[in-house]
């Protein structure tokens, strides 16, 4: 899993789980721990249903927004194309900035 702050963007943090680490159910693991740390329960566990729903490079998944009203932050995943090498990539948005 790789975590990056980008100042010159509205998001807070970027985390990607690389489908070519032999790692991946750790970097889901290890991604799960860091946003229970911030981010309400609820909304931990509707990212990581669809986090976990990636089990092997060649699945799908379709992008979608998140929100948390603990942090009243949203969260987007771009779609996770089913190619080898595939990521799961999770953008969280600066607290006030709106992807839309």
């Amino acid at each position: 899993m790789v975590a990056a702050s980008k100042d010159e963007t509205s998001y807070e943090v970027v985390f990607t789980i690389g489908f070519l680490k032999k790692d991946v159910e750790k970097q889901k693991d290890d991604l799960e721990k860091i946003l229970l740390q911030k981010f309400s329960e609820d909304t931990v566990k509707e990212i990581m249903s669809v986090v976990r729903s990636k089990v092997k490079d060649t699945d799908v998944i379709e992008a979608r927004y998140f929100y948390d009203k603990k942090t009243d932050q949203y969260m987007y995943m771009p779609k996770s194309w089913p190619i080898r090498g595939s990521t799961i990539t999770l953008y969280v948005y600066r607290k006030g900035d709106k992807p839309f």
